[in-house]
C-alpha cells in the first residue's frame, strides 16, 4: 500500500487504547449513572479526557488554525479591526488590493440537510453493523456453550462403559471443553489481529492450556 502504519503506534494512540475501557453493553448499573442528574456537569468536567477530541486534535487545530489566518487577515490587512476600547484601528494595508478571504454561505445552507441525512444514516449503518456483530458472536459464544453442556450431559447417562473408559470419556470432555472455550479467544484474536494485545491473549490461552502442553 502507499501508506504504512505501525500497528503498535495505532494501539498506542487514544481512540484504540479507549475501546477496551468502553462498555459494550448497557447494564443496569450504567443505565443508573447515565440518567444522574450531575451527568451534564461529570460529561464537561471529562472533555479533556475524551478519546474523541484526543484523535481529532490535529483535525481541529487545522480548522482552529485556518479561522485565525482568516480573520487576522481580513480584520489587520483589509477592514481593519476594533481595540478592547472599541476604537476602530484602519488596516495598515487598506488602500491596497488585497483579496478578502472569504466564501460564500449559500452552498452550506444548500448541502446543510443533505449533509446531515447522510451522517444519519452513516450511524445507522454503523450500529447496524456493531449489532449484527455482536448477534453472531453472541450466537459463537452460547453455540459453544450448548455444546459444553452437550458433552457434560452424555457422561451422566447411566451406560454399560467399564470404569477405565468412563475415565477415558471425562478426560476427553474435559479436552473438548478447553479447546471449546479456546475457539472464541482464538476467533478474537484472528479477527482483531494486532489491535489484541498479544499479553492478555497470551495469558488467556495460558490459563486454558496448562494441563494440555
Amino acid at each position: 500500500s502507499k501508506y504504512e502504519y505501525d500497528y503498535d503506534d495505532l494501539m498506542k494512540s487514544p481512540g484504540e487504547a479507549s475501546r477496551f475501557n468502553r462498555g459494550d453493553v448497557m447494564n443496569h448499573e450504567r443505565w443508573l449513572r447515565h440518567r444522574s442528574s450531575d451527568r451534564f456537569f461529570r460529561s464537561l468536567s471529562t472533555v479533556s479526557e475524551s478519546a474523541i477530541l484526543k484523535s481529532l486534535y490535529d483535525e481541529v487545530g487545522l480548522v482552529t488554525l485556518a479561522c485565525i489566518s482568516a480573520i487576522l487577515w481580513n480584520e489587520i490587512f483589509i477592514d481593519g479591526y476594533d481595540d478592547f476600547g472599541n476604537i476602530h484601528h484602519t488596516a495598515p494595508l487598506g488602500e491596497w488590493d488585497i483579496p478578502v478571504l472569504k466564501l460564500p454561505t449559500l452552498p452550506f445552507e444548500l448541502s446543510s440537510g443533505v449533509l446531515g441525512l447522510l451522517l444519519v444514516f452513516r450511524a445507522n449503518n454503523t450500529y447496524d453493523r456493531w449489532l449484527r456483530a455482536n448477534a453472531n458472536w453472541v450466537a459463537i459464544v452460547s453455540l459453544c456453550q450448548s455444546i459444553i453442556t452437550t458433552a457434560v450431559a452424555a457422561d451422566h447417562i447411566p451406560n454399560v462403559l467399564t470404569n477405565q473408559q468412563q475415565q477415558d470419556r471425562y478426560k476427553s470432555t474435559q479436552m473438548l471443553s478447553v479447546f471449546i472455550s479456546a475457539f472464541p479467544r482464538l476467533l478474537r484474536k484472528h479477527l482483531q489481529q494486532k489491535f489484541d494485545p498479544d499479553s492478555q491473549f497470551e495469558s488467556d490461552m495460558m490459563c486454558l492450556m496448562k494441563d494440555y502442553p
